[in-house]
C-alpha cells in the first residue's frame, strides 16, 4: 500500500501549486502596488507642473480663475481621484537685498499655504534674483497601501509628491519695479482687492 501511494503521481501538482500560490500572490500585489506608486509620482508631478505653468501665464488671477486653475490641474490626477490631492500654490517676490517674501498664497484640500508678508522659505539660491517674483506651486497625494503585510493586510498611507516646482511670471503686472502675477479677490459688497507686493 505504501509503495503504491509512493508511485502514485496524482495530486504531486496541487501540492506543488499549494506551496507557490501565497507568495505568487504577495509578489503579484506587491508588483501592482508598486506600478500604482510609480504611476502616482509621475501624475503629481504633472499636476505641480500644471499649477505653476497656468499660475504664470496669467496677469492676474480672480476668485473664478483660482478655481478654474485648481480644477483644471487636477484633472490631470485621473483616474487617482480618491483622495483629492492636496495643492498650493505662491507669489513670492524677491526684493533688492535678495530677501524672499510671501506676496499671496492659495490652497486646496489641505495643501500648505504661507501667510502674507512672512518670509519663504526653501527658494533655491539660483532663483533670488533681486527685483522679481516666482510662482511656487506643490501637490501630494496620499497613497494607500493596502498590503504592507501580505499575512496581515495592514494598511498604510504614503504621501507621494510636495517637491515645489518654480515658474517666473511671463505676463505679469509690474508693481515696485517687480513683474508679478496678481492676485484678486472679491470681499463684502461687491468690493474687490488686487494683491501685488513692491521690492
Amino acid at each position: 500500500m505504501c509503495r503504491r501511494l509512493r508511485r502514485e503521481p496524482k495530486g504531486v501538482a496541487a501540492i506543488e501549486f499549494s506551496f507557490l500560490a501565497l507568495p505568487m500572490v504577495a509578489v503579484y500585489f506587491g508588483v501592482s502596488q508598486v506600478a500604482s506608486g510609480v504611476m502616482i509620482d509621475r501624475k503629481v508631478t504633472q499636476l505641480t507642473r500644471s499649477l505653476a505653468d497656468l499660475t504664470s501665464q496669467a496677469g492676474s488671477i480672480p476668485d473664478t480663475e483660482m478655481t478654474n486653475i485648481f480644477n483644471a490641474a487636477q484633472t490631470v490626477m485621473a483616474p487617482y481621484t480618491n483622495p483629492d490631492p492636496a495643492m498650493s500654490i505662491t507669489s513670492v517676490v524677491i526684493d533688492a537685498n535678495r530677501r524672499v517674501t510671501v506676496c499671496w498664497s492659495e490652497s486646496r484640500n489641505g495643501g500648505r499655504s504661507y501667510d502674507a508678508g512672512k518670509s519663504f522659505p526653501g527658494l533655491p539660491e539660483g532663483l533670488r534674483i533681486a527685483n522679481t517674483s516666482v510662482i511656487v506651486a506643490s501637490a501630494s497625494y496620499e497613497y494607500d497601501v493596502v498590503f504592507k503585510n501580505p499575512l496581515n493586510k495592514t494598511m498604510t498611507t504614503i504621501s507621494i509628491g510636495n517637491a515645489p516646482v518654480f515658474m517666473r511670471p511671463r505676463i505679469g503686472q509690474i508693481s515696485g519695479g517687480i513683474e508679478q502675477v496678481a492676485r484678486v479677490k472679491k470681499g463684502s459688497g461687491n468690493t474687490t482687492t488686487t494683491t501685488v507686493c513692491s521690492g
